[in-house]
């Protein structure tokens, strides 16, 4: 093996695994997944390598291209590993990309089997016009420092940050991987969408990346090296992170991050955003990362807002505000930090307008407002909740009945067990019999802090609208 197509790959191989370590090789059957495959077999040894080949269901010939992968890692004499996911359905069904479904899917997977075989390296087969096409992608859609430093040769696996993924062939052209199967003898398959101009990237590689080159003809070479100033500089900026993040950071859980709020705020913008995606980065699955407009967002409302102010940030991650600190969680019990539990034969009555204490702080209150429908479809804090709630019918504000159902808003008028919502809405079973409900005699109007009944929802035809809120007040407010 020459050091044209070697020595990077030796490099990275010696940073990241001993003589023993074993290794997920992912391979597609095309060009680079194939090179890498070929290479890593070299230096590695059958016995370390696991092929594993994820079927995604987009083509019609994808399970002869599974078939294919089994023949190579057969007469390689490696052992293969094969999954299946549909991932337009998946697509559909967690609101993603075509793109972002497969690769979620490509990571669980992968995961999976080094898990299974007790790996601690995944390799992928990424090379440097795969991280010209990131870098610009990323520029396009909104980035920042970290963004501009494209893929990384060795990081974590998303989703399993105890497994270390590496990318051998960053420093490799797509040109010098296709050259290395011929001189080989490999023979790759040819995927036929890398041209569907479906994909967004396929339109950066096919359309604007030649179109750019009109402009600069180095400019691949200019983004590979702007991604490398990035990551330099960015490193630094982690450095200072790291030294912040001690003087701020209470508490770290599977839960929920707590941030010293007085501390946090002494900080200036550019590190407050950062802790706060850091503090995100701890809760969000499959390596999800946040946008600038959501971190933004969420750093503008711990500066500005009262305690008792709660954010629903993406992926489900909660921020809400206390008096000294901070908490992004991904449970609405974490979050509420202490909400009271109700009995359910102690049902309170809740004026219109007024408020209710429930204890510790918390209150709900009750507010009338005239229709405004866009101002409760722009609605995203899971505190607050506009209803339909006629003159006559009385507020109550109770725990659970035993048996008890609820219409969700969304689910078209069906019927379902109340217990099933709590359980969908991941409130923990200590906490859901107790969890505050405002209800009427005939029915339940609103799961506090998660989800609204279909009969009390507003309409265009509402005539008028209640706006019920969950907040923590101290003395001086009330």
């Amino acid at each position: 093996m020459n050091e044209r197509y070697g020595g990077f790959l030796h490099t990275v191989l010696s940073e990241t695994i001993g003589d023993q370590a074993l290794l997920v090789v992912a391979v597609s059957g095309g060009p680079d997944s194939l090179a890498m495959l070929h290479k890593l077999l070299y230096y590695v040894g059958a016995a370390r390598l696991h092929v594993a080949h994820l079927d995604h269901c987009l083509r019609p010939k994808s399970k002869q291209e599974a078939n294919y992968v089994a023949g190579i890692a057969a007469t390689m004499g490696l052992t293969y590993h094969e999954g299946r996911v549909d991932v337009p359905l998946l697509a559909r069904h967690e609101g993603l990309t075509l793109e972002e479904a497969a690769r979620q899917a490509r990571y669980r997977f992968l995961t999976e089997v080094a898990q299974e075989v007790g790996a601690t390296v995944v390799a992928v087969g990424h090379h440097a016009d795969d991280q010209v096409e990131t870098i610009l992608l990323r520029f396009l859609r909104g980035t920042g420092l970290t963004g501009l430093r494209g893929m990384q040769a060795i990081s974590p696996v998303p989703g399993a940050p105890e497994l270390t993924l590496i990318r051998p062939q960053l420093d490799q052209s797509r040109a010098d991987i296709e050259a290395y199967c011929q001189e080989h003898g490999l023979h790759p398959l040819v995927d036929e969408s890398n041209r569907d101009p479906v994909f967004l990237r396929n339109r950066v590689r096919h359309q604007l990346l030649p179109v750019l080159a009109t402009y600069n003809p180095q400019i691949r070479e200019h983004l590979l090296r702007l991604g490398e100033i990035a990551a330099e500089e960015d490193a630094l900026v982690q450095d200072l992170v790291d030294q912040v993040w001690l003087s701020v950071v209470e508490e770290v859980s599977a839960e929920s991050v707590r941030l010293n709020r007085r501390r946090w705020s002494e900080l200036p913008l550019g590190l407050q955003r950062r802790t706060v995606r850091r503090a995100c980065g701890f809760l969000l699955p499959d390596g999800q990362d946040l946008s600038f407009e959501a971190v933004q967002q969420a750093t503008q409302i711990a500066s500005r807002k009262k305690s008792g102010t709660t954010f629903m940030l993406p992926a489900g991650v909660i921020l809400y505000v206390d008096y000294n600190r901070l908490i992004f969680s991904i449970s609405v019990l974490e979050s509420a930090a202490g909400l009271p539990q109700l009995q359910p034969e102690e049902a309170t009555m809740l004026p219109v307008p007024g408020m209710l204490a429930l204890g510790d702080g918390w209150f709900l209150k009750a507010e009338p407002l005239a229709p405004n429908l866009q101002e409760v479809l722009a609605n995203d804090d899971p505190w607050r909740a506009y209803v339909d709630v006629q003159d006559s019918e009385q507020l109550v504000v109770r725990g659970r009945l035993p048996g008890e159902r609820m219409q969700p808003l969304g689910m078209g008028g069906r019927s379902t067990s109340l217990q099933d919502v709590m359980v969908n809405r991941k409130i923990p079973a200590a906490a859901r019999a107790g969890w505050p409900i405002v209800a009427t005699p005939q029915h339940i109007v609103w799961l506090v802090g998660h989800q609204v009944d279909r009969r009390a929802s507003v309409t265009d035809a509402s005539q008028s609208v209640v706006l019920l809120e969950c907040v923590r007040l101290n003395e001086e407010t009330c």
